[in-house]
């Protein structure tokens, strides 16, 4: 009895180490120019309040007991003088990462670099590198292009022979080669045979992309699949 409880105080702190990365990543607002009008644009994982019937409403200050707190990331700029707010993901649980960083090498303004998840594992949501474009002639914020994305047709990896499914996932946006400019992103994706636990896959595919300036957007350029355990 001691010993399970022991155990259970140790998944409990693990679980609330784990949690803190993603709590800060959701509360900051991050400044920057991202485009090229000398006024400074706010990022931010915006709370929003899911209700039962299906809506999202703006919390007072915080959702209610009925409702289910949910992210998304949003850029605030400005519009005729005024504060324009847009969203550049999809609405999931917690923010995994959000920085603003130099990513493809190719312009001197800085990149939106964000993984934002749902579930109690975080397997699912979606992470992306995206650009913030150039205000148009009214002086509004056209939106954010996306130069990365996961999932999608061409960052997924198929799922190996001997696999079953997927099971999760990870993204790094790092200067992981000095043959390219910029930053790199390394992808790691695990998948699990009919008998694997979730904990514990077969199979782990290590992705690398880098930024291709002629196709405006990462492209594939390594990639390595292997065994992790043994039948």
């Amino acid at each position: 009895m001691r010993r399970s409880r022991n155990v259970a105080i140790v998944l409990a702190g693990l679980l609330a180490v784990t949690a803190l990365p993603a709590a800060r990543a959701a509360e900051k607002t991050i400044s920057a120019n991202l485009d090229s009008d000398p006024a400074p644009e706010q990022v931010a994982g915006r709370l929003l309040c899911g209700t039962t019937d299906g809506k999202l409403v703006v919390p007072q200050p915080t959702c209610s007991t009925d409702q289910f707190p949910q992210r998304r990331i949003e850029v605030t700029n400005a519009c005729a003088g005024k504060p324009y707010t847009y969203a550049i993901s999809s609405v999931q649980d917690f923010v995994d990462r959000l920085r603003v960083t130099e990513a493809d090498g190719a312009t001197a303004r800085p990149e939106i670099f964000f993984d934002i998840r749902s579930g109690a594992s975080g397997r699912g949501g979606e992470a992306r590198v995206v650009r913030i474009r150039d205000e148009g002639p009214q002086g509004c914020p056209p939106g954010a292009e996306r130069l990365w994305s996961y999932p999608s047709r061409s960052t997924l990896g198929r799922v190996p022979r001997g696999a079953s499914g997927h099971d999760s996932w990870s993204p790094t946006l790092r200067d992981f080669s000095r043959h390219f400019k910029g930053k790199e992103i390394r992808l790691r994706e695990t998948y699990v045979d009919r008998n694997d636990a979730f904990c514990c896959p077969s199979f782990a595919r290590t992705t690398f992309f880098r930024f291709n300036r002629a196709k405006d957007r990462y492209v594939r350029y390594s990639t390595r699949v292997k065994r992790i355990k043994n039948r």
